[in-house]
């Protein structure tokens, strides 16, 4: 039996499609937050010493994402 477990923190900055500032280029406008967790279960067939280990597994994740203005335009 093995079990696995992760967290993951991403931040990614991107910009709107359209130009608000005529001859300007958009910077980051927005800020898209996420955070993912998972956990996961596998039971193995065969012991370790095996060299082929057939596993039946399984598992949850919970994901949460946020998309806000960054701070400079808030």
């Amino acid at each position: 039996m093995m079990i696995e477990g992760g967290f993951r923190h991403s931040v990614i900055n991107t910009s709107t499609p359209i130009n608000l500032v005529a001859g300007m280029p958009p910077s980051d406008v927005f800020a898209l937050k996420q955070n993912v967790m998972d956990v996961g279960i596998k039971f193995f067939f065969l012991g370790r010493e095996s060299r082929f280990r057939p596993f039946i597994g399984g598992g949850l994740a919970y994901a949460n994402s946020t998309l806000n203005l960054t701070t400079t335009y808030s």
